[in-house]
């Protein structure tokens, strides 16, 4: 799955608030970075629920105006404070009620327009298990990739300004495992640097790598305590180890 993740500074919790005010460029923002980052796990959720990829673009897109218009993020439940399991739960609610109510939507529809990838989506869901038994574990993998691939983003921004994206592009694979049998010799070749001089590049990128994703995930929780950073932080590697 490419990067397609963009940074921004706002934590997931702020950003849905700040995506709630009524009109304005900020808000139009707000709503369009919570749907790069959010909508592709909703939309291949209800994929995988049995919609078509016209209901389901429709359904997500929807849903997240309707999530943000009506302030649900102000019902959170503290002792349920994961955003990923809260914007689930909605969603299961949304779509039961959309289809008791047989409303039919309307493609364009909603107050608006939210920049979305159907194409991408549909190319990534190709790679997907065929079967639909475990959607609500489909979508915790696809909700653990975007934190990893944003976390990544945000550590490939860091290298970027500093002039630094070729070394970026060499040291990475060691980062995703990756690397295909590639030595530290050869990347010492390739950087003009001794092994011992890769091995602190590389340590030093893992650092800040887990430090820029346990970020990611503190922000996606109402109340960040340590301890539940490192059970969320925990759950999404080994969703994403088994995949």
């Amino acid at each position: 799955m490419e990067e397609k993740n963009a940074a921004f500074e706002q934590t997931r919790w702020s950003l849905v608030a700040l995506a709630a005010q009524p009109g304005g460029k900020e808000a139009e923002c707000a709503l369009n970075e919570i749907c790069q980052l959010y909508w592709y796990p909703l939309y291949a959720w209800l994929r995988r629920s049995g919609r078509s990829p016209e209901a389901a673009e429709d359904l997500t897109q929807d849903f997240l105006l309707w999530f943000i218009e009506k302030r649900h993020l102000e019902k959170a439940d503290a002792s349920k404070g994961k955003l990923r399991s809260f914007l689930l739960s909605c969603l299961k609610h949304y779509a039961a009620n959309q289809s008791r109510k047989e409303k039919r939507l309307k493609r364009g529809g909603g107050v608006i327009h939210l920049s979305v990838d159907q194409k991408w989506a549909e190319e990534c869901l190709k790679n997907e298990p065929s079967d639909t038994e475990h959607t609500d574990q489909y979508f915790d993998r696809n909700w653990a990739r975007g934190i990893f691939e944003n976390a990544l983003g945000k550590l490939k921004a860091t290298f970027e300004a500093k002039n630094q994206l070729a070394r970026y592009e060499v040291l990475r694979p060691f980062l995703t495992g990756e690397n295909c049998g590639i030595t530290l010799a050869e990347v010492g070749a390739k950087l003009n640097a001794p092994d011992s001089s890769v091995k602190g590049m590389v340590h030093r990128m893992r650092e800040r790598f887990k430090e820029l994703l346990t970020q990611e995930v503190r922000d996606t929780l109402l109340n960040p305590d340590p301890a539940e950073t490192d059970s969320e932080l925990g759950y999404l590697l080994s969703i994403l180890s088994a995949a």
